[in-house]
C-alpha cells in the first residue's frame, strides 16, 4: 500500500485483522484411521482465488496416496458468471476419475461455516494474486485447521506469526500437492501444525487484538495533534 498510494512506509500504522472466537472449535473427535482425508476450499468461486489450481494440485496428491481415500470439499458464494469456472475445476478431477470426490457446498451462513470447517483435515485456497486479508485462514485456524497456502500477500505474515500451516511456492500445483502430502503422510505434524493454528489465532487474530491495536492508532494520533496544537500555543505566545 505504501507503493500504491505513494506515502512513506514510516506513515502507515498496520492494523492485523482479528475475528470474534466464539462459536468456532476443534473437531470433537479425531477423524477414524481409515476416514478420508478432506481437503477443504472456503472462498469466492472466482478465477482469482484459485480453485481450479487447488483441483490440479489435488489430483496429483491422489497419485502419491496410494488409494488411500480423500475428499476435495468446497463452499464459498458463487456469482453467476463464474458457474463455468466451478464446471472447469469438476472437469479436472473427472478427467482424471475422481469426480466422485468432489462437492461443492454452496455459500454457507456462519454456523454452516463453522460446521464445515470443524470437518475438514486441512484447507487450501492458492489464490493467484497477493491477497491482503484471507479472512478465510483466521477463521479455519480458529477451528484448529491447518493451512496450505501460496508464498504470497497476507499468507506469508499469517502463517509465520502463527505457525498453523505450510507456505509453498505460488502458482505451482506440485508445489502445492507436496505440502498437502506432507500433511496427509504425517498425522502428528498435521496435529502439531493444527494446535499452533487453534492457538496462534487467538494469540495474534482475535477482534479484541485488533480493537487495542486500533485504540492505540488514534490515541497516539490525538496525543500528536495535542502535542502539536500545545507546540503552536506556546509559540504564538511568545510572538
Amino acid at each position: 500500500m505504501s507503493w500504491f498510494l505513494d506515502i512513506p512506509s514510516e506513515r502507515i500504522s498496520v492494523v492485523p485483522l482479528g475475528i470474534a472466537m466464539d462459536g468456532y472449535s476443534r473437531r470433537d473427535n479425531p477423524p477414524a484411521h481409515h476416514a478420508p482425508f478432506r481437503v477443504g476450499y472456503l472462498a469466492r468461486i472466482a478465477p482469482e482465488k484459485g480453485l481450479q489450481l487447488l483441483a490440479e494440485a489435488y489430483v496429483r496428491l491422489r497419485r502419491r496416496m496410494n488409494g488411500a481415500p480423500a475428499r476435495l470439499e468446497v463452499a464459498g458464494y458463487m456469482a453467476s458468471e463464474h458457474r463455468a469456472y466451478l464446471d472447469g475445476a469438476r472437469a479436472i478431477l473427472r478427467n482424471a476419475g475422481l469426480q466422485d470426490e468432489m462437492a461443492y457446498h454452496g455459500e454457507v451462513d456462519r454456523a454452516g461455516k463453522r460446521a464445515f470447517l470443524r470437518n475438514l483435515d486441512v484447507l487450501s485456497v492458492p489464490a493467484t494474486y497477493d491477497e491482503p486479508k484471507g479472512m478465510f485462514l483466521l477463521e479455519a485456524m480458529a477451528s484448529g485447521v491447518p493451512v496450505v497456502q501460496p508464498r504470497r500477500g497476507a499468507f506469508i505474515e499469517v502463517i509465520n506469526r502463527t505457525g498453523g500451516g505450510l507456505l509453498v511456492d505460488q502458482d505451482d500445483p506440485d508445489a502445492l500437492a507436496s505440502g498437502l502430502h506432507s500433511l496427509w503422510a504425517d498425522p502428528l505434524a498435521r496435529e502439531r501444525f493444527g494446535r499452533a493454528a487453534y492457538d496462534g489465532v487467538r494469540g495474534h487474530y482475535t477482534i479484541a487484538h485488533s480493537a487495542d491495536r486500533l485504540t492505540g492508532v488514534y490515541e497516539s494520533l490525538t496525543s500528536a495533534a495535542s502535542a502539536g496544537a500545545s507546540k503552536g500555543a506556546v509559540l504564538r505566545d511568545s510572538a
